[in-house]
């Protein structure tokens, strides 16, 4: 991202036109960028144009990063969920199992995206299309 781009971000949220948030997901992803690309969205972090938001479940146990760099949750950034909402998350990490990390990192990207009532996701992940179908069978969402 360019200068040009930063400043068109800093002004449709500075005028309330949108808000723009991601998840520690999307964050370890993010420091595996492009150092152009890594800079300005921390930039824009740093300036509170982008927020960070907990995600919707929380992923443990794991010790190799994902392809993008995806580690596991952090306690501090996951909202807990109930035992069937865990069973769910389970069972869509266990139908995308072509690489799990990352599928996982999709998964929990979707699910707080949908429980957080995000209006648009952004995304160049051509996977994630057939994740948000699988979600769309068991929950209703405008996403």
């Amino acid at each position: 991202m360019q200068a040009n781009a930063r400043r068109r971000i800093r002004k449709v949220v500075d005028n309330n036109h949108i808000q723009l948030s991601i998840t520690l997901v999307q964050t370890d992803e993010i420091n595996r960028a492009l150092p152009e690309t890594r800079e300005c969205i921390c930039q824009l972090l740093s300036e509170g144009y982008i927020k960070i938001i907990p995600t919707n479940g929380a992923i443990t146990g794991t010790d190799e990063p994902s392809r993008k760099g995806f580690i596991a949750s952090r306690i501090n950034m996951a909202y807990l969920t109930s035992e069937k909402g865990a069973n769910s998350l389970q069972n869509k990490m266990k139908a995308n199992m072509k690489s799990s990390m990352k599928n996982s990192a999709d998964i929990l990207i979707l699910h707080t995206a949908i429980k957080q009532q995000i209006d648009y996701l952004v995304t160049d992940d051509k996977d994630i299309k057939k994740i948000l179908d699988s979600f769309k069978q068991d929950i209703i969402t405008h996403l």
